[in-house]
């Protein structure tokens, strides 16, 4: 039961950090490089910060700028194993600046190194700005990374976090949320949380073809309860997406048939 996190207007807000604290780029290169980004044009917004980036190594704004746009332009692993080296740089630079250490946690997020992602977002939230709105979407999506982390990394620290996000307007019915909490509930020996925490979403997203899996999963695997698993397969084949059909729903209609 992988849950991955879509990251709402993580980019946005680096654009608001880097278009702030930006000093060290010339002006030409860096109204450029900011202007393209806004505008979602990495591509252009990558070139630009590297040309400064050439003449001045050590600029950690360049590092940052230089370093989302080519996570979000890379093509292979590569070009990731490029951007995390010019993050842990910045960091290292300016072990002080949040959006460093936030960046940098999210693209090792993003590659699913969950262990390294919690130890520079953990630095994130030490070092991270009185002046934050506490109902920022920074917060929101830092607290959303280090619960999901501590998941993998079955920490019980994880639950405080991601109960929080439930104050947040734009997490409060992410069926990531709840699917995170039900991970980690099963990895401390919980089945009959995890089931909670799953209904609990599926009742804000019942058409949600995630959700539906793991609570089938957990009537199936850990609850034995083949009636209920089967209705909830049932639900979830008639929710896949079209990119899950294939693989995902063959599995699910190879189970349906095993529980007859």
């Amino acid at each position: 039961m992988r849950t991955r996190l879509w990251i709402i207007g993580l980019c946005l807000t680096a654009v608001t950090w880097l278009a702030g604290c930006a000093p060290g780029l010339d002006a030409s290169e860096k109204q450029t490089a900011i202007i393209a980004l806004q505008e979602g044009d990495y591509a252009t917004a990558g070139v630009h910060a590297d040309r400064y980036l050439r003449q001045n190594p050590d600029d950690v704004d360049a590092l940052l700028l230089s370093s989302l746009c080519l996570a979000r332009t890379a093509s292979d692993m590569g070009g990731v194993n490029k951007a995390a080296y010019n993050l842990e740089r910045a960091t290292n630079l300016a072990p002080k600046r949040f959006d460093a250490w936030y960046l940098y946690g999210w693209l090792l997020y993003e590659n699913g190194k969950y262990t390294e992602a919690l130890t520079a977002l953990d630095k994130a939230e030490n070092v991270m700005p009185s002046s934050l709105d506490i109902n920022s979407p920074a917060r929101a999506n830092l607290y959303m990374m280090i619960g999901v982390s501590c998941a993998h990394n079955n920490l019980p620290r994880g639950f405080s976090y991601l109960q929080a996000l439930r104050r947040f307007e734009q997490f409060r019915s992410r069926p990531e949320v709840y699917n995170s909490l039900a991970i980690l509930c099963l990895k401390q020996g919980d089945s009959a949380q995890a089931l909670t925490w799953l209904l609990e979403g599926e009742k804000m997203t019942p058409e949600n073809s995630d959700l539906l899996r793991n609570i089938a999963v957990i009537y199936d695997i850990y609850l034995n309860n083949p009636v209920l698993a089967r209705r909830f397969y049932v639900r979830c084949l008639g929710s896949l997406p079209p990119e899950k059909a294939g693989v995902t729903g063959a599995q699910i209609r190879n189970r349906l048939q095993q529980l007859q």
